[in-house]
């Protein structure tokens, strides 16, 4: 009821409760029910906006859950949530621009990226990847390493494909013929021994 009164901390709580709800309510209620108590939650001051709320409406418009998709709602939420100093909220937005979302640039010139790292997707996915990667929050640490070492990784094959592919196959030419050696050893011991037994 408070929640429906427009007290937005219960908003909050309403959202987070059917959220957790155990006891089988149907989905579309469910989702209905979180979609109306975070939005709600999200119209209260910035300053007392919860990063959680900002980042579940977020999510809401990226995945379109009983409404068109829309990214550019989603990315603002996003970016609001990641101006509270969400990680959770600078992965999505990597994850956003590696799914080739075009997303403007005012939203980089809000979380102060520099322009060159807005230039290039690889640097501007490594730029926002770093600083969820630098958060204070350690549960993002794991997840923002992975997806920064990540695009490094595809970024060296891509820049030295050629010279890798080389690599890989002299490696494992060489790793053959050694395979072939000592098999071919092992079966001339083999037939030693057994011809020594025989005489």
């Amino acid at each position: 009821m408070a929640s429906d009164a427009g007290l937005e901390v219960a908003s909050f709580n309403s959202a987070y409760l059917c959220e957790s709800s155990q006891d089988g309510m149907a989905t579309v209620i469910e989702k209905d029910c979180q979609w109306r108590n975070y939005n709600l939650s999200t119209m209260r001051e910035k300053q007392f906006v919860h990063a959680y709320s900002l980042i579940k409406m977020g999510d809401f418009y990226w995945y379109g859950c009983g409404k068109q998709q829309n990214i550019e709602k989603a990315a603002d939420y996003y970016t609001q949530a990641a101006l509270k100093g969400d990680p959770h909220a600078l992965f999505n937005l990597g994850f956003m621009i590696e799914e080739d979302s075009k997303l403007t640039d005012d939203l980089w010139i809000k979380l102060n990226i520099p322009l060159k790292d807005r230039t290039q997707r690889n640097r501007l996915l490594k730029s926002l990847y770093t600083r969820c990667q630098e958060s204070k929050h350690t549960e993002a640490y794991i997840p923002c390493t992975v997806a920064l070492y990540r695009i490094l990784i595809l970024e060296l094959w891509l820049k030295y494909k050629f010279i890798l592919q080389v690599v890989g196959f002299v490696v494992v030419s060489v790793m053959v013929i050694i395979s072939m050696v000592m098999i071919y050893r092992h079966m001339n011991g083999e037939t030693r021994a057994l011809f020594r037994t025989t005489i």
